[in-house]
């Protein structure tokens, strides 16, 4: 094997042992799921989606239809209770001077009506600091997405902590600790957990983003739920394990078109996948291992530790 096939971490290999692509037709299986398709790229968006569930997320494959809304309200309730705070702060600019109670601000290029109490003192630059609901469940889907009272990200790169949370019963006790370890550093953040009980196992269940000022706050959430149950010991083979259920990635940072709208376990999902199909097809030379390292490369993926983008910062106290 070459020195670039041993650069492809073993877990990530292994996990890809019961995964095959046909060498003559748009069929391939991961585990036990079965995939067919009427073209070669319809198969890759079949096998992204397949290799999301097993290698990333540890979804198992669900029978039947999907429902026809992510969203569960009394588990969202339940969430909302075990969430400390109320409000996230947020930069803006009055735009229109006070009508009565009421006041414009111009928030992230949009015109919002807010209360008048709703802001602090401007800053020398004309700026607020404006307080607006911070639990935002509707905004990414599956997902009950919360910022922090400090505020949410705002920059970059961004640090993503993931929980595996084995039991939907444990996610409200879990969110909490979560959250307020993360509330007491006074630094922003943004954190989201599978919204819908339907949706656990998963490793990804509960995912913390933290921007450059809190990247040291990663220690903090294993610190947070350790011992706590329904914590799962699993993590997803594409992340950089720091304990067990809990792992680091960073943001992609691939700026080929159509892939800044990817979330990190999709963009990796879906370099394998290219990898798998050119292999297949006989268009990459070599054991698979070679071509694995090659789509990463291209996709901007560090081969050795797919956690990390090439350009990725370098943080030695995680080993990341």
């Amino acid at each position: 094997m070459s020195t670039v096939a041993l650069r492809v971490p073993l877990p990530l290999l292994r996990a890809l042992d019961d995964v095959h692509v046909a060498p003559d037709g748009p069929r391939a299986t991961v585990g036990d799921r079965e995939l067919e398709a009427a073209s070669d790229d319809s198969l890759r968006h079949k096998l992204c989606a397949a290799l999301y569930d097993s290698v990333h997320a540890g979804r198992p494959a669900r029978d039947g239809h999907q429902p026809r809304t992510l969203r569960e309200p009394d588990f969202e309730e339940r969430l909302a209770a075990a969430t400390p705070h109320r409000t996230t702060t947020v930069l803006g600019r009055v735009v229109s001077p006070p009508e009565g109670d009421a006041f414009v601000a111009l928030v992230d290029g949009l015109r919002v009506r807010m209360p008048a109490e709703q802001h602090d003192a401007p800053s020398p630059d004309g700026r607020l600091a404006l307080r607006v609901p911070a639990l935002r469940p509707a905004l990414s889907p599956g997902f009950f997405l919360v910022d922090g009272s400090a505020g949410g990200i705002a920059e970059g790169p961004v640090l993503r902590v993931y929980v595996h949370i084995a039991e939907p019963s444990a996610a409200p006790d879990v969110w909490r600790a979560a959250l307020e370890r993360l509330e007491a550093s006074g630094l922003p953040y943004r954190a989201k957990i599978s919204s819908s009980a339907r949706l656990f196992p998963r490793r990804d269940a509960l995912v913390v983003y933290l921007g450059p000022r809190a990247w040291h706050l990663a220690d903090d959430v294993p610190a947070a739920i350790r011992g706590l149950t329904g914590v799962g010991e699993e993590t997803s083979a594409f992340v950089h394990r720091l304990a067990p259920g809990v792992g680091l990635a960073w943001d992609p940072q691939d700026r080929r078109p159509g892939m800044g709208r990817l979330s990190f376990g999709e963009h990796r999902a879906t370099a394998v996948a290219e990898a798998l199909l050119a292999h297949a097809r006989g268009g990459a030379e070599g054991p698979l291992e070679i071509t694995l390292a090659e789509a990463f490369t291209a996709a901007g993926i560090d081969p050795a530790r797919p956690a990390r983008d090439l350009v990725s910062p370098r943080l030695p106290q995680f080993d990341l």
